[in-house]
């Protein structure tokens, strides 16, 4: 069923590749050094994201509505409501949008994207309701948007229209966007203190005034509404080898995925797998990641969903218990959970090189969808093999059947696991696979 030498690994349905493990080099450094500079960096993302987080989470709003609140106890002065409301803005904007820019290609950042170009959980705190984003975003619904959800939401359109965009340019842009939306929040924010004052000295005035708020608030609402029937695009990843000049990408054009097939065929082929045909309906409903050799295909892999059926590591392989399966397809239903399904690499090309770069474009872009968890149906010492050689954590689900002309077994692997193993075992593969910008 193997190709190759016995210190290969392979993914059913798919081929063999020997292991490359020069992108996990170790350093000239000393282990200490190396594990505690990972570490530090770690934390340091994560704070970041923390930071992220709280710019698109309600407590935003409500440190500003404070700090406001707190100057008009005090002086009900229409400048003080200005600049306390348009500081407060731009201070948590602009350190949202800083941390924002430096997490874009790493694991925290897409889990923070996640929650932004999920349709479920993009909340936008000034019509306090979650929104889905249109696929086709034009400049009046992005500043909309932006209006509404902040300089994060902001920057995660203009990087999904554009996953290159440049560290300098997304820390320009935080300081563009949120300068603006602190303007306009002072010129609210003196308005509203403006209002106060009339409202208690003149009613009849102050009632026209919250007439024009209510008429704002409605606007949203409007724009709201009209923005709810949309599903979410997401990103059109690459990578690039720097060493090869290989590339990788996400494959969504109906010629490129016609050309991707007949590459895994002609892979099946030659090992005799036979037909693709049963593996129709996953195929249909699987994100294809391919590497290139300029115009050429030279491999792929495939992310199989379980939202419209199961994928096959959980409708064709025996489990040890049948609530293990039933667990499992509950959460595939739910969109946590993906097969890694088939790894076809052309004769040439076998290296190690290629898996790894295409797991690892696979592994960025279902982190930024929340999938949770990766499913395989492999050979159980080459699943050994990955776990020792990556710090995958794949944990067996039934016993090993003969399957597609080799002895293979359904596992899984829970990526909050298999980061919590890398950074503690190989702390700079966990950099590179997570962490580093794709191109590295």
């Amino acid at each position: 069923m193997s190709i190759g030498e016995p210190d290969q690994l392979i993914t059913q349905p798919g081929v063999t590749a020997e292991i490359d493990v020069s992108v996990a080099a170790q350093s000239n450094n000393p282990e200490g050094q190396r594990r505690l500079i990972a570490y530090l960096a770690a934390a340091k993302r994560s704070g970041q994201a923390a930071l992220v987080a709280f710019e698109i989470s309600p407590a935003n709003e409500l440190l500003r509505a404070a700090v406001f609140a707190a100057g008009e106890s005090v002086t009900r002065d229409p400048l003080i409501g200005a600049a306390t409301i348009g500081l407060s803005t731009f201070a948590i904007e602009f350190s949202g949008g800083l941390a924002a820019a430096s997490l874009v290609d790493t694991d925290n950042g897409q889990n923070v994207f996640a929650k932004i170009n999920r349709t479920h959980r993009l909340r936008m705190p000034l019509v306090k309701r979650d929104i889905n984003i249109p696929e086709k975003v034009s400049g009046v619904t992005k500043a909309g948007l932006t209006f509404m959800g902040g300089t994060v939401v902001g920057m995660a359109l203009e990087q999904r229209e554009n996953p290159t965009r440049s560290i300098e340019r997304n820390r320009f842009y935080s300081l563009k966007t949120s300068a603006l939306l602190a303007g306009a929040a002072a010129v609210g924010g003196a308005l509203a203190s403006e209002g106060i004052n009339v409202g208690i000295d003149d009613p009849r005035k102050g009632g026209l005034i919250a007439a024009g708020l209510i008429g704002a608030a409605a606007g949203g609402r409007w724009l709201k509404k009209h923005l709810t029937k949309a599903e979410i695009n997401q990103p059109n990843w690459h990578d690039t080898d720097a060493k090869t000049g290989l590339t990788f990408d996400l494959v969504t054009s109906k010629n490129k995925l016609a050309l991707v097939a007949e590459v895994e065929q002609g892979v099946w082929d030659e090992t005799g797998y036979g037909s693709l045909a049963e593996y129709r309906e996953a195929i249909t409903h699987s994100r294809t990641f391919a590497a290139f050799d300029g115009d050429q295909c030279i491999g792929l892999t495939r992310m199989f969903a379980g939202t419209n059926e199961l994928p096959p590591f959980v409708s064709s392989m025996p489990y040890y218990t049948e609530e293990t399966r039933s667990n499992v397809a509950q959460e595939c239903e739910k969109g946590e959970i993906e097969e890694l399904g088939t790894l076809a690499v052309v004769k040439g090309a076998r290296n190690g090189r290629v898996p790894i770069r295409l797991w690892r474009l696979a592994y960025r872009d279902g982190t930024a969808r929340g999938i949770k968890k990766w499913g395989i149906i492999m050979e159980p010492r080459r699943v050994e093999i990955m776990n020792r050689k990556f710090g995958f954590t794949f944990e067996k689900l039934g016993d090993p059947i003969d399957y597609q002309g080799g002895l293979c077994a359904a596992y899984i692997m829970d990526l909050d696991k298999t980061r919590e193993n890398m950074t503690i075992n190989m702390p700079e593969t966990y950099d590179w696979f997570v962490n580093q910008p794709l191109g590295s």
